[in-house]
């Protein structure tokens, strides 16, 4: 029959077999066979060891790819929540804040070249600025925003942004932005493959600075340009002119008897009548030409520009022509005059205070040549300037060391022949060049203001020499000194005797 499996207790060594007989066909015999179950089952025995180790082994390899894939996704799901509350918190701040912000996606063509940006992401104040709602700004591309060719301009600046990692600058909005503000403060910085930018408004600060500006360089009772602006803008039109070959003309306005009106009259006349006088100069001037307050009474003119001599000549002549014409104040027709200097660039200086001081220089000459005159520099006017220098030094050291002596003339009753007053005269004992006369050395202590000091001492003498008469027993006589109207209008000439 079959294989059938016998315990122990059928066999003498005691170990379980299984057992299969067969009849022998022909013979009378049975053929037994048995085969011990230890040795026909270890191959078994031997697989099933083998499977139990892999199955265990494969069960703690999942086990721990279960374990790995938990904490990997319990980690993932962790960091995403953190970029969330991240996001979250920037948007919150973003949104409540001033500035408006964009992230920007490129856009490129099929060689990989960026041709354009989207709108990926904004806040509410960035859509706002182009005055549209986040909703409907958000995808769409600068194109579709800016007009050609601005569009090109814009695109070029985002492209530089995204190459170099880095822009910012001050944009003065142009009417064909869609942006509706002035002036905006922008900063782009490269993210990922896009853009982040912030905008934020500073029309209000840039109008304070164009207040601050206007301050620093405007006259506040002319409203013309004063001589910070001129100090500031001359040299670049100087450079401007130099390169191009071009000529300038600068001319140094004083208009004569304006102290007389501001000193009888009262300062506010004294204003209204510069405020007229700026008001005619401007009227009389090119488009192309500019005239600044210096202060006081002085004004420059800058002529540019000018083909020769002859056309700073005729814009000087309109000039006086235009500040002769009477006044109208507030206490009646009153006429000022104007001395006119003038300095051309290059002829006669190269730089803004050569011109300047020149002009200055040209200026006085016209006004010693009588009231409503001009003049051109010339080279000889430093020369007389250096020598007019050189004389009020002198002056003043022969103040400081009492250089100067008195002469009496006597006044003398022709009937009786008898004494009846001296008048004092003072000449100047100078070292070098001896008695010098009133005439070569009093105009010079007028213009100067050295002729008060002048004035003491001469006073101081002949007060001196008074009492050294008196103390001679000799008899006196009236004594008559010259006073300057400048020692009367200086208010203190009580305090001398």
């Amino acid at each position: 029959g079959g294989p059938m499996l016998r315990d122990a207790n059928w066999f003498g060594d005691h170990q379980p077999r299984f057992v299969a007989s067969q009849k022998l066909p022909g013979y009378p015999l049975v053929a037994i066979v048995g085969l011990s179950e230890q040795e026909r089952l270890a191959p078994y025995r031997d697989s099933k060891e083998l499977y139990r180790n892999l199955s265990l082994t494969g069960a703690a390899l999942l086990f721990a790819f279960a374990c790995l894939a938990t904490l990997l996704s319990a980690r993932l799901a962790w960091r995403r929540h953190e970029e969330q509350e991240v996001q979250e918190a920037y948007r919150v701040a973003s949104e409540g804040g001033n500035d408006g912000f964009y992230m920007l996606r490129t856009v490129c063509d099929k060689s990989g070249a960026v041709v354009d940006f989207e709108v990926a992401d904004c806040n509410v104040r960035g859509a706002a600025f182009s005055g549209e709602s986040a909703e409907d700004f958000v995808g769409k591309r600068l194109s579709e925003l800016y007009p050609k060719p601005y569009f090109y301009a814009v695109l070029d600046t985002f492209r530089a942004a995204l190459e170099s990692g880095f822009y910012e600058d001050d944009l003065k909005i142009p009417s064909e932005s869609p942006v509706k503000l002035e002036w905006v403060h922008r900063r782009l910085v490269r993210s990922g493959a896009g853009l982040a930018m912030t905008m934020r408004d500073i029309t209000e600060s840039k109008a304070h600075e164009r207040e601050l500006s206007r301050m620093a360089n405007e006259d506040a009772l002319t409203a013309l340009p004063n001589r910070n602006w001129l100090m500031h803008l001359l040299p670049a039109e100087l450079v401007r002119i130099r390169n191009k070959g071009g000529m300038l003309a600068l001319l140094f306005v004083d208009l004569d008897n304006f102290k007389d009106v501001n000193d009888s009259l009262g300062h506010s006349t004294g204003d209204a009548l510069l405020q007229q006088a700026a008001r005619r100069l401007q009227a009389v001037l090119r488009p192309s030409d500019s005239v600044v307050r210096l202060g006081g009474d002085e004004f420059t003119v800058i002529i540019e520009p000018i083909d020769n001599e002859n056309d700073a000549a005729v814009a000087a002549e309109r000039i006086a022509a235009a500040l002769d014409r009477p006044f109208d104040l507030a206490h009646g027709r009153n006429s000022v005059a104007a001395s006119i200097g003038i300095s051309l660039f290059p002829r006669d200086g190269e730089d803004t205070e050569t011109l300047l001081k020149n002009s200055d220089l040209a200026m006085y000459h016209a006004k010693a040549a009588g009231k409503g005159q001009y003049r051109f520099y010339e080279a000889s006017m430093s020369q007389r300037l250096r020598h007019r220098l050189d004389n009020e030094r002198a002056l003043q050291q022969a103040i400081e060391k009492n250089e100067f002596v008195l002469f009496y003339q006597p006044r003398v009753d022709t009937c009786s022949g008898q004494l009846r007053g001296l008048e004092a005269l003072v000449r100047w004992q100078h070292p070098q060049r001896g008695l010098v006369m009133p005439s070569e050395f009093i105009g010079l202590a007028e213009e100067t203001g050295l002729i008060l000091k002048l004035g003491e001492l001469v006073l101081d003498q002949a007060c001196a020499q008074i009492a050294h008469w008196r103390s001679l027993d000799l008899p006196l006589v009236p004594v008559s000194i010259n006073v300057s109207p400048r020692q009367f209008s200086n208010g203190d000439i009580h305090q001398l005797f």
